[in-house]
């Protein structure tokens, strides 16, 4: 019995041993060529580079600096120019919402040119800041504020008059916000009501300041004035009128913690990650100056010339009109496009329910250029579509430039361009527009269900 123990015990000696051994020489065979070539992949990453043709170009990134983007090939790499490039999605799909990166537990502070930044509202008795993970703290400056989300899923109505005060409750306050701290202290355009529970009236003195944290005892309120101070905690969101022109610079960036904000320079290499550093003075002189960013900042979303970039889902657009060679009943519930502002690179999604057209106004910045440009959008059956679903989309401007494309059960999706469009002008009244026509392919209207995906109008010069 113990000699079977003992041969049984040599044996599995021998056995690990030689795993053992296996695995040291294993280590010690020098890497292929191959296996470079799967190190050199590992320290790239998936983008898909926007050109200024309105083409897009998938690739591996392996280093990206101020004159142009370095992508593996083959068994070496290629250089695209970056004044080639309008903008740049990061990752091996093309996402376009932004709901994913939403932080429903944290607030969200909108500056007056559209930046985003997640964090949480700070006042220390004295001082009102933003907390932002990783820029810091941001002071409060009420001249540079669109919003303010206290809780990311809140959204109080816009006016270009006054500022808005959304309630927890879901009352709003109209006025002019004075200060922000401990309480919310706003000049009312309402008529005056003694205050509601919680809050109370704001003496006029101190309504430049930031207000008491409630330790004295306030003023009673004037009859002729209409100043409140609400306690912050009982707010939900604020927006504020808008203030002043608004001149956007720099590198627009959509990062992945859900900050979007503009850069002065953005590079990229393998060892290091991306490297930024932040355009606009209120958050460059809160952050780190060296360009290091944690992981969570890392861009998802570059659009390098946004004056290039606009996209179709933020143009105005009239009702839908009947097709030309035929007739349905409804079409004022048939189209739905998705907010720009909750799209990556504000290239909302756009869907048609049916035969129809809609036409388009070109941007006024895009005709002011006197610029060439090309209009550039995939289309595809919004599915689940039926089986003999066939539908022609008709893209024309101005009458003589158009582009067709016909989707059926073999061709699900497709690209429809215009390109090197010239820049129209306004005829009298009328202004230059884009039009789309879904047409019935033959086989009924039913079904018929388009989806345009980054549609956009693109300055090709």
């Amino acid at each position: 019995m113990f000699r079977i123990l003992a041969t049984f015990l040599a044996l599995l000696a021998v056995v690990m041993n030689g795993r053992f051994l296996s695995k040291t020489l294993h280590a010690q065979i020098p890497v292929a060529a191959a296996s470079l070539q799967d190190s050199e992949t590992e320290r790239s990453i998936a983008v898909h580079l926007l050109l200024r043709d309105g083409a897009w170009r998938a690739g591996r990134l392996v280093a990206l600096d101020g004159d142009a983007f370095t992508l593996l090939a083959g068994e070496g790499t290629e250089r695209v120019a970056r004044d080639t490039v309008v903008a740049c999605l990061v990752g091996s799909t093309l996402p376009r919402g932004m709901a994913f990166l939403t932080q429903l537990t944290a607030g969200t502070l909108v500056l007056d040119d559209g930046q985003l930044l997640p964090g949480e509202f700070r006042f220390d008795g004295a001082r009102a800041s933003w907390q932002h993970r990783w820029i810091g703290s941001i002071p409060i400056d009420l001249d540079r504020l669109s919003e303010i989300r206290f809780r990311a899923e809140s959204r109080a109505s816009v006016r270009a008059d006054a500022d808005t005060v959304l309630l927890l409750n879901g009352d709003s306050v109209t006025g002019f916000v004075d200060s922000i701290g401990s309480d919310i202290a706003l000049e009312s355009l309402e008529p005056t009501t003694p205050p509601q529970s919680g809050e109370e009236a704001v003496d006029h003195d101190a309504a430049g300041s930031a207000p008491s944290s409630g330790d004295e005892p306030t003023e009673p309120q004037d009859e002729a004035s209409n100043a409140r101070r609400i306690p912050t905690e009982r707010v939900a969101a604020i927006t504020f009128a808008k203030a002043r022109e608004v001149t956007r610079t720099g590198i627009a960036m959509w990062l992945a913690d859900g900050t979007h904000v503009r850069a002065d320079a953005v590079e990229f290499d393998g060892n290091r990650g991306w490297i930024f550093g932040l355009a606009d003075p209120l958050l460059r002189g809160v952050t780190q100056q060296d360009g290091t960013r944690p992981i969570a900042s890392s861009p998802i979303a570059l659009v390098f010339d946004q004056d290039a970039l606009h996209p179709l889902a933020a143009c105005e657009n009239s009702p839908p009109e009947p097709p030309l060679d035929g007739y349905r009943y409804a079409v004022g519930e048939s189209v739905r496009i998705e907010d720009p502002s909750q799209s990556l690179l504000g290239l909302g999604e756009i869907a048609f329910d049916g035969c129809m057209r809609v036409r388009f106004r070109i941007p006024d910045a895009l005709l002011a250029a006197r610029a060439p440009f090309a209009f550039t959008a995939e289309v595809s059956l919004a599915e689940p579509a039926p089986a003999d679903a066939a539908v022609e989309i008709v893209a024309t401007i101005g009458g003589e430039v158009s582009a067709r494309v016909r989707l059926d059960r073999t061709t699900r999706s497709g690209v429809l361009t215009l390109g090197e469009v010239e820049a129209p002008s306004a005829s009298g009244t009328e202004l230059p527009q884009l039009v789309i026509s879904i047409a019935d392919g033959g086989n009924g209207g039913a079904g018929d269900r388009v989806v345009l995906r980054r549609a956009m109008f693109l300055r090709t010069d």
